[in-house]
């Protein structure tokens, strides 16, 4: 048996998009314990605390909206027969809203919903008591950004002032 991280991350528009990741073997509780309480709390009962996924090496999840979109787009238009289904997919996704962009209120944080046992093959080559070690380690950096090609997630924009006041 292997241990399955099932994260989320949401922006300030409320826009979500969830990952996994599977690791090698199992956690008992003590190492359990020790992740969770590794975690930037959340202040929430229902959710174990926030991370940053990337200072972790689990994959961040923010350049996932597009790929989640697009997909619920497609499934929406092959129920539909229609004449091009690029345009119409094209035209959707872009009046959507939720293509990944970096907005001043977004931040890097994702949060645990799941912590569970799997028979699934491991997606990462390291233990979960590995990886709460790193984690404990780690000093959760609310300024982080991901790496992804700029035409994916672009910074927020700059704003120039040009000395006038309102």
């Amino acid at each position: 048996m292997n241990t399955k991280i099932t994260y989320r991350y949401r922006d300030a528009s409320n826009n979500k998009a969830e990952g996994a990741a599977v690791l090698r073997g199992t956690a008992d509780s003590a190492v359990l314990i020790s992740f969770i309480e590794s975690l930037a709390p959340s202040g929430d009962p229902g959710i174990m605390g926030f991370f940053v996924p990337g200072q972790i090496g689990l994959p961040d999840l923010q350049d996932r909206f597009s790929a989640q979109t697009r997909a619920i787009l497609q499934h929406l238009v092959d129920q539909e027969p229609v004449t091009t289904h690029a345009e119409v997919i094209d035209a959707a996704f872009s009046e959507t809203g939720t293509d990944a962009s970096w907005y001043p209120d977004d931040g890097p944080w994702h949060e645990v919903l799941e912590i569970t046992s799997t028979p699934e093959m491991p997606t990462l080559q390291v233990t979960f008591a590995e990886l709460t070690e790193v984690v404990g380690a780690t000093s959760w950096d609310p300024d982080y950004r991901p790496t992804f090609d700029p035409e994916t997630i672009a910074p927020p924009p700059k704003t120039v002032n040009h000395g006038l006041s309102w």
